[in-house]
């Protein structure tokens, strides 16, 4: 589960650091999505008078239960936060980060944004070339071939592939038992074949509405809301963040580009942290 670049989860670790230390979490603490627990480590070394954690999945709430055995005061809620917030109460700290395994994707596709967009294009051209001319010919693949193909294609580009491989499933070039086989072998879940990216407008959407939730009856004055952003542009360049958050006068906003160190040391790419604070 999660991002396997060591990189880019080493830039998450400093990433998620900065943002606590920015956001100075005290008093009532809530934090939405549990993921690592890096968040929630470094929220209990500024000791808060409670602290709790909004975390949807079955296993990764199952991972905060165990870790809050030995940290009093913390309670995780095993919801989505669209219906844990309604039986919550006021916070002083809010950190969100829901779906951080998923927004390790979106970070890794914005680190890597030219490498990735260069390599997308380049799968994307030899998937179009393979299904032109499949589309011409009535072509079926013995295992061995479709094995040798897959041990080339999907260590680099499995996204593009794995969608490959469902258009061969209906144009009849593998059987259904070819494809089931391909899923199992290079752990590929069905839906991934349909789609495979991460959805930058569906976080930026949830975000929003978090957001605005949280300064309508979730947080306290003086209260202050940030959160785990997949890439470093500036909320004064997004017009709802702007129009809602950054311009109204009840709301004290920050932001800050903050450098951060990859595991090779020689690597730092920026990070934005913002702080909304309702006044």
């Amino acid at each position: 589960m999660g991002c396997a670049d060591e990189n880019v989860l080493s830039w998450c670790r400093g990433y998620v650091k900065a943002i606590i230390d920015e956001l100075r979490p005290a008093g009532d603490v809530l934090e939405v999505g549990y993921g690592r627990g890096i968040a929630a480590a470094h929220i209990q070394n500024c000791k808060p008078k409670s602290h709790i954690i909004i975390e949807p999945d079955r296993d990764l709430a199952e991972k905060a239960r165990k870790w809050a055995k030995s940290h009093p005061g913390v309670t995780v809620v095993e919801e989505p936060w669209q219906k844990a917030l309604a039986k919550l109460k006021t916070f002083d700290a809010i950190f969100f980060n829901e779906n951080s395994f998923e927004n390790e994707i979106g970070a890794m596709l914005w680190l890597n944004r030219e490498a990735a967009t260069l390599a997308s294009r380049s799968a994307q051209e030899v998937v179009s070339e393979i299904e032109g001319e499949l589309a011409l010919a009535k072509i079926h693949y013995s295992d061995n071939e479709i094995d040798e193909f897959c041990d080339k294609m999907l260590k680099t580009h499995k996204d593009e592939f794995a969608r490959f491989f469902s258009g061969m499933k209906r144009r009849g070039n593998i059987t259904d038992k070819q494809y089931e086989h391909i899923l199992q072998k290079y752990k590929i879940k069905k839906e991934d074949a349909k789609i495979a990216s991460f959805d930058f407008k569906k976080h930026a959407a949830s975000l929003f509405l978090f957001i605005q939730e949280c300064l309508k009856s979730h947080v306290n004055k003086g209260g202050r809301i940030s959160c785990f952003l997949i890439d470093a542009t500036s909320k004064y360049e997004d017009p709802q963040f702007f129009q809602n958050f950054i311009t109204n006068p009840a709301i004290n906003f920050t932001e800050k580009l903050v450098p951060i160190k990859m595991k090779d040391a020689s690597k730092v790419e920026p990070g934005l942290v913002v702080v909304v604070e309702k006044l």
